[in-house]
């Protein structure tokens, strides 16, 4: 007999009898532990998966007229829609690696009242002065949460941001990239975007980008689904994407490991040098091929841009003025990179905006260095537009 939860998650009963065991190590009803941990992992995922539907703030004014009335039913005070508090969930010890979050009984714990401040944070871009207010600490207090919460999830940055190694991984993007926008032998989308910070005390000049104003250029690679598969958050404004490509792990990995088409390649824009693992589009198309492969390249490349929407729009600290110094600004960049990932993996709403990120445009300039990407690139044209 199986459950099913949604289209997406089929469970067996067999697996939902395992969530009685309190000792997941102890056999159960014939199954070992892997089993067991593995039926918790479908059970969780296919809860969250809905959590929507069965967690839901009350955005409609009769929602929050009927909490008002219950409210003041059972204490005499008006005009509540919700009660707020923070408490421990007890954890194991973590590993030596990992950071430690001891609460003042001595468990190992996360405070969920701190989560939930920086996620507002992230969410809202808001002074954390009245993102404290509106939960009742301090500034000092809601300065911590964020730092904690960021350096908890940057040490699990290699769980959820994953360079595609494997072959069926490159094979499974290339597959997805081909049915979007029909151009072969993709396996990421590369471009850079820019995070708006207030002016650095140290190094200013270098933080100022092509139109003037001061910020982080990031580097962002992405698979077909939209999910990073790599994000480099550390460069001033003022540096071009060419510069930061060849000077990135990724640029290394590929220099190293990238032997012939089959591995696939990446796509970006003029900005950067077309490469055997690299193509760009042509600058002067002069043939119906050329121009058939610069719209499919066009419709593809779009992926990366239509992240950065989605990314900002969903963490709107990106979008606005992040007021920090820039190391700071880096790691919650990268916090909010590993969040847009788990958002994806448990298949978070997040409405389309064709339009990208061209409004954001910092008017990048062409790469005019070597290419020596072309032979491909013409290979590519000839053998399939």
């Amino acid at each position: 007999m199986h459950l099913y939860i949604s289209d997406s998650y089929q469970i067996s009963k067999k697996s939902l009898e395992e969530l009685q065991t309190q000792d997941p190590s102890l056999r159960h009803d014939g199954c070992d532990k892997a089993t067991a941990c593995r039926a918790v992992n479908d059970v969780t995922n296919a809860l969250l998966s809905k959590k929507d539907q069965f967690i839901k703030w009350p955005a409609r004014q009769e929602e929050r007229d009927r909490n008002k009335q219950g409210f003041f039913r059972g204490g005499l005070f008006p005009g509540v829609i919700g009660c707020i508090d923070g408490t421990h969930v007890k954890i194991q010890a973590p590993s030596e690696d990992e950071p430690a979050y001891v609460n003042r009984k001595g468990w190992h714990s996360i405070n969920v009242q701190g989560v939930m401040l920086a996620l507002r944070f992230y969410a809202s871009g808001s002074f954390l002065e009245v993102i404290g207010d509106t939960m009742g600490v301090d500034k000092a207090t809601a300065c911590r949460a964020v730092n904690d919460v960021t350096n908890a999830l940057l040490s699990k940055k290699d769980q959820f941001i994953k360079w595609p190694a494997r072959q069926e991984e490159r094979d499974r993007n290339k597959q997805g990239f081909f049915r979007g926008g029909l151009f072969p032998g993709v396996i990421g989308c590369i471009d850079g975007t820019h995070v708006k910070i207030q002016a650095p005390s140290e190094d200013e000049p270098a933080y100022v980008n092509r139109k003037g104003w001061h910020s982080i250029n990031v580097q962002g690679v992405c698979d077909h689904e939209g999910k990073f598969i790599n994000v480099d958050a550390q460069w001033p404004g003022s540096t071009h994407d060419s510069h930061m490509f060849r000077a990135s792990d990724v640029s290394t990995y590929l220099q190293i490991r990238h032997r012939s088409i089959d591995d696939g390649f990446l796509l970006g824009d003029s900005g950067y040098p077309c490469s055997k693992f690299l193509l760009t589009p042509y600058l002067h198309p002069a043939t119906p091929s050329q121009e058939a492969y610069n719209r499919a390249h066009t419709r593809t490349r779009c992926t990366i841009e239509r992240v950065f929407g989605w990314w900002k729009r969903r963490f709107h600290v990106l979008h606005g003025e992040v007021r920090m110094k820039p190391a700071k600004v880096c790691r919650i960049i990268g916090a909010c990179a590993i969040l847009h990932n788990i958002a994806i993996m448990l298949r978070e709403p997040m409405e389309d905006d064709e339009s990208g990120e061209n409004q954001e445009d910092v008017g990048q300039m062409n790469y005019n260095g070597p290419e020596d990407g072309r032979t491909i690139r013409n290979f590519i044209t000839t053998s399939y537009f």
